[in-house]
């Protein structure tokens, strides 16, 4: 009776053993991953609390063939082809004031044009043919020179910070302005009075088209628009009143530099 009381003892511890043996395989894998899990988890909230989520909203882009500023009108500025009067070439704004004082001790007005080399213009023409009194006086004073074509390229794009009505009222005035001065290289005393007119119509155009680019941050252009206008009002009173050839084309062959520089900087390109 002990035997068998004995042996169904053994049995039954032996039943526990193998029962814990069986146990401690998931007790041991149910820790690790218990241990894996927060470490995991510290980890993951160390790095949210040492770096948190920041939502960055990019910066508005303006599109493709638009200017950055949103208000922009569409211009088209005509282009020029002339025939010039050039009396000197330089590299160095130093020689470009020496000779420009020399001339001008002869009657002779040279406008630069270009930054490098610099071109020293004295007068347009339509043509060759059509400046010839110009290149006879030229002569006469010993003025060494030389004739050349000088186109200004037409350009086509928008005005930034005007409005469209307002772009178009400034391409307009400048478009007018342009005519006057190519019918200026050819006009006499009585075509001067008729051009000196039309201009003088164009005054409050003029003021307008300044006063919109003021608004629009172009104080610059706005200022350079106002001294074209002024340019070709010169021009005009000195054809009128006979003048002379070389007072008459300098104020002119001024006009159309100042035409082509603020054109590029007054029109952007699409």
């Amino acid at each position: 009776m002990d035997k068998i009381e004995y042996k169904s003892r053994f049995n039954f511890n032996r039943g526990q053993e193998s029962t814990k043996k069986q146990l401690v395989l998931p007790i041991l894998l149910a820790s690790l991953t218990g241990v894996v899990l927060g470490v995991c988890l510290l980890i993951l909230f160390k790095s949210q609390a040492a770096q948190p989520i920041v939502e960055t909203i990019p910066a508005p882009q303006a599109a493709a063939g638009q200017p950055a500023n949103s208000v922009y009108g569409a211009a088209e500025l005509p282009g020029v082809s002339l025939t010039v009067w050039q009396v000197g070439v330089f590299s160095e704004q130093a020689k470009v004031e020496q000779e420009r004082t020399t001339l001008a001790q002869k009657g002779v007005t040279a406008v630069p044009r270009g930054t490098g080399p610099i071109h020293l213009f004295a007068g347009a023409a339509p043509d060759k043919k059509a400046g010839e009194a110009l290149g006879t006086k030229l002569t006469e004073l010993k003025v060494n020179h030389f004739v050349k074509e000088y186109g200004i390229t037409p350009l086509s794009g928008v005005i930034e910070g005007v409005p469209a009505a307002d772009a178009k009222q400034i391409e307009r005035l400048l478009s007018q302005e342009v005519k006057i001065a190519e019918a200026l290289l050819k006009a006499d005393s009585a075509g001067g009075k008729a051009l000196r007119d039309q201009w003088s119509a164009l005054a409050a155009d003029a003021k307008t088209a300044g006063e919109s680019l003021v608004k629009g941050g172009q104080q610059e252009n706005a200022a350079a628009l106002q001294l074209l206008h002024q340019q070709l009002g010169e021009a005009a009173a000195a054809a009128h009143e006979n003048k002379g050839v070389l007072d008459v084309q300098g104020r002119l062959i001024q006009f159309f530099v100042s035409y082509e520089i603020l054109g590029a900087k007054l029109v952007k390109i699409r």
